[in-house]
């Protein structure tokens, strides 16, 4: 952050729990304490939310027309959109028109919703709590505190170094090709005020090759980086903003507004922008109706067979298999997966956001 001076010290939580957890002196187990007092923002949505509701969504913006094009080339009706909360605490957004497939459901899930993909996000990094992955951590990396002021707050800061070349290795193989990934660096801030995350910047490094070549490709290097914002609304404090950047470049921008009903939060409209240095940003803007929060299920819808409800199927399992690569920062598999359902399904509404994101990831088309 541009704004941001470091100061020098430990901030006063890292002190706290450091004394109160028996550790002082090690400041990788004060982080330790740090990053398990963090707060999910998907406990900030069972708190505020509903337990379960139905909401018609209406799309627009130019993105909204490029996604629904192609339903008129496949000679169906206009997309009408639902939004579901299930009693699972799951969003899903759902194609309600009965000439679609059933299966089509979540078709834009996930992605638009900052409340799970921050959620997802944060979940990344709190697996470094439990004991053993921890402890690794501790092995592998050089841990380092302290606070950094940002806009007249203090925030606690913690910056894991590798202590040889990498940490948190990981390995995957995918058939006809292999994927390894690894970390040179991780940077956690966090609002000690509220025990939310604000920013978490990986310095990821990763390759892939196909099984049969003998020399293993050069490693590529990113500098990925996701930006969190809050609002506080009806005295409860919930996801406001969402930023990715991929080296030091924008890509991605979700937000969200809400409004209160029955002394429930609701969203009242999202928006979700794809960034790309040479062409500005592309937006979809999602606003909410009227709200059943009687907890029916929704409505089934009939599923039509054909080849056309096959493609949007598989481009749907596509996309949120992407989405789930891109929460986690690996940006070269989403890419390669959007890549693969720009290409195979290229008349589908879902290859329609497809082709803005992988514009923006890098190495994109």
């Amino acid at each position: 952050m541009t704004d941001m001076a470091r100061t020098t010290g430990t901030g006063t939580l890292l002190i706290l729990a450091c004394s109160l957890a028996g550790f002082c002196g090690s400041p990788g187990y004060g982080a330790h304490d740090v990053l398990r007092s963090l707060r999910l923002p998907g406990d900030f949505a069972r708190e505020a939310f509903p337990r379960a509701y139905t909401v018609p969504v209406t799309l627009s913006g130019t993105i909204a027309d490029e996604m629904a094009a192609p339903f008129k080339t496949l000679k169906l009706s206009a997309p009408r959109y639902r939004e579901t909360r299930d009693r699972d605490g799951g969003f899903s957004l759902a194609i309600i028109n009965e000439d679609y497939a059933a299966d089509t459901r979540a078709l834009l899930s996930g992605i638009l919703n900052p409340v799970e993909m921050i959620d997802m996000t944060v979940r990344s990094v709190l697996k470094f709590t439990e004991k053993e992955a921890f402890e690794t951590l501790v092995r592998e990396t050089a841990i380092s505190t302290g606070t950094i002021r940002s806009n007249g707050t203090d925030l606690t800061h913690i910056r894991l170094k590798p202590r040889g070349e990498r940490f948190s290795y990981a390995y995957e193989d995918l058939g006809t090709f292999m994927e390894e990934s690894w970390l040179t660096g991780l940077t956690i801030l966090v609002d000690p005020r509220q025990n939310t995350v604000c920013e978490l910047t990986m310095h990821k490094v990763g390759r892939s090759y196909t099984i049969d070549r003998q020399e293993a490709p050069r490693a590529e290097s990113l500098a990925v980086s996701y930006r969190f914002s809050y609002t506080t609304a009806g005295g409860r404090l919930l996801p406001e903003r969402l930023e990715l950047s991929i080296n030091g470049e924008t890509t991605l921008v979700i937000t969200a507004n809400y409004r209160t009903e029955k002394d429930y939060m609701l969203f009242d409209t999202r928006s979700i922008c794809y960034h790309r240095r040479d062409a500005g940003a592309s937006c979809l803007v999602m606003t909410y109706g009227a709200y059943d929060l009687t907890g029916r299920p929704a409505p089934a819808v009939r599923r039509s067979p054909g080849a056309v409800n096959r493609d949007l199927d598989q481009a749907a399992r596509l996309s949120r298999k992407a989405l789930e690569q891109l929460r986690e920062g690996r940006i070269g598999s989403a890419g390669r997966l959007l890549a693969k359902l720009v290409e195979s399904y290229p008349g589908t509404p879902q290859a329609s956001e497809a082709r803005r994101l992988l514009e923006g990831l890098p190495g994109g088309r």
